[in-house]
């Protein structure tokens, strides 16, 4: 009995936690995955978020706008831990357009595996992968992406790296599968407070890929702030390198990691 009115309160507290997160500012879809997952039975929520302070790329979703300026996302994630190795979970994405009424914007399904044991390689690697399904009045179309996630601890300095490619599932087709490239060094010698840096570019279709003047390209100081255990808030400024990226972006990813029923408890 005392085992589940620990896992009950564990889950009211994610919900709450939850529901504060629907009320924070949102952001641009930049994540990096590092190669840890959450621990068979652990539960982890995320919570995305960003405005676009500057930009001259237009918004092409829903209605559209001129420009992305003043755009909003929030993407809220659960992930669970089915095994030490493989986790799922599933993303809710909502987004305030410029000039218009907050809306949710579509789901996406995810599931990641890691490889190996720590230290057993040069290099931890993890593949993860997602079904992007938008709401259909947004404009666009599903989407399969994949990531590779290429890990590496040197001391305090830690390197991550997540090439990925995305292949369209509906709606126009005709680019076939895309590439894009994520990476970030994070140093981690202080718990409380962790420097970061990191970088997102997208090169459009891998048989013709797109100039490099209409690639995408964002570089991201900033720092990981430990609030307690298991409670981290990555906050970055998003700088632009080119026009046809957004000039400036704030970006936060609240993060909270919790245990549910052991899985040898839940046969009790």
């Amino acid at each position: 009995m005392k085992t589940l009115v620990r896992a009950g309160r564990q889950v009211l507290t994610g919900a709450a936690f939850v529901l504060l997160a629907l009320d924070a500012s949102a952001q641009e879809d930049d994540q990096i995955y590092h190669w840890e997952t959450p621990r068979t039975g652990w539960f982890e929520l995320q919570m995305l978020n960003a405005f676009v302070l500057a930009s001259a790329a237009p918004y092409d979703r829903f209605a559209g706008a001129e420009t992305r300026k003043g755009l909003e996302q929030h993407f809220v994630e659960v992930e669970y831990g089915l095994t030490d190795r493989w986790s799922a979970g599933v993303y809710a994405d909502f987004e305030l357009p410029p000039s218009d009424s907050f809306r949710y914007s579509g789901v996406r399904v995810e599931s990641s595996y890691r490889f190996f044991e720590r230290y057993e390689r040069v290099v931890e690697l993890a593949l993860h992968a997602e079904v992007q399904v938008p709401r259909p009045s947004s404009g666009a179309g599903e989407e399969l992406e994949t990531r590779l996630v290429l890990q590496r601890d040197f001391s305090d300095l830690r390197v991550v790296a997540n090439p990925g490619f995305a292949l369209p599932l509906s709606g126009d087709a005709s680019e076939g599968l895309e590439f894009s490239l994520a990476a970030g060094v994070y140093y981690r010698r202080f718990w409380r407070v962790q420097p970061a840096l990191e970088y997102f570019a997208e090169f459009g279709s891998v048989a013709a890929p797109s100039p490099a003047s209409e690639q995408r390209h964002v570089l991201y100081p900033g720092a990981r702030v430990h609030l307690a255990p298991g409670l981290s808030w990555l906050l970055s400024v998003g700088i632009g390198l080119n026009e046809t990226s957004d000039r400036w972006l704030l970006r936060g990813v609240l993060s909270y990691e919790f245990p549910t029923v052991p899985p040898a408890d839940q046969m009790r």
